[in-house]
């Protein structure tokens, strides 16, 4: 219930009062991007560090896998920033980027089972890019956040707002629901991407319209994006555990060009 609470944007509750549980600072932190030539690739790798990081909790295991965080980008959102990272493979179809803190002591032990997994799971280290200290995971930080400032970027170029998703579902429906999404952007034929925490099944889902016809067969002209937007709704609503449009955005954008358009 507290997914569906905290998703609500203030529609259900109000929180008056909540507890803070601090835990110690951590010393370094190791990580990296991965890249993947299939998609499921990536789903498969993401639900084995989930597992081991989940046993390392439980079993208060020491100087084991316990990924503090997992972040997933789809090959369009790599495409995006192609130009800032050319060493960005070719043939990549997901990147994930893992982070776990780590202390003097542990580092190299932590490093070695991280790359023994990788190497387990049939991925190619010269598609692994590594950070070992807080300046080189920076970087890979700014790597991700490049991508939402590049759609930013082309909604600015496009003056046309972007369609947004920001959903979260439970364990074990996530490739099932961008499955379903990316086949339905395909359909449309606009150009979309998929990016977000994927440790926590919560990712955005992006149309970037190239224009105002673009916009309007996306989400209100067309009889088959209406049938997208009525399957793609009971879907989300059967599936997820939260789910919202971004809709000031576009209320703002239709406002300045007078139109009228019922809400979804």
């Amino acid at each position: 219930m507290i997914d569906v609470f905290i998703g609500s944007e203030g529609t259900l509750c109000v929180i008056i009062e909540a507890v803070l549980k601090l835990i110690p600072h951590f010393k370094e932190v190791f990580g990296g991007i991965i890249f993947f030539e299939k998609r499921n690739s990536a789903y498969e790798f993401v639900n084995k560090i989930k597992n081991i990081s989940k046993k390392t909790k439980e079993e208060k295991l020491g100087d084991s896998i316990s990924a503090m965080s997992l972040e997933y980008f789809d090959k369009n959102a790599l495409f995006l920033i192609k130009n800032d990272h050319t060493s960005i493979p070719e043939n990549a179809e997901a990147g994930i980027m893992f982070e776990q803190d780590v202390c003097e002591k542990n580092q190299d032990v932590l490093m070695e089972k991280w790359v023994r997994v990788i190497k387990n799971s049939d991925i190619d280290l010269e598609k692994v890019w590594f950070a070992s200290n807080i300046v080189e995971q920076e970087q890979f930080r700014t790597f991700r956040h490049r991508i939402p400032e590049r759609v930013s970027e082309l909604v600015r170029k496009n003056k046309i707002p972007k369609v947004g998703t920001d959903f979260a579902v439970p364990e074990g429906k996530l490739s099932e629901i961008v499955d379903f999404c990316d086949a339905k952007f395909k359909k449309a034929g606009v150009f979309n991407l998929t990016f977000g925490h994927i440790g926590e099944n919560h990712l955005h889902a992006n149309i970037v319209a190239a224009n105002k016809e673009e916009y309007e067969k996306c989400r209100y002209s067309s009889k088959s994006c209406k049938a997208w937007r009525d399957s793609f709704r009971r879907t989300l609503n059967r599936k997820t555990q939260t789910c919202f449009f971004r809709k000031n955005a576009r209320e703002k954008w239709f406002q300045r060009n007078g139109k009228i358009q019922k809400k979804i």
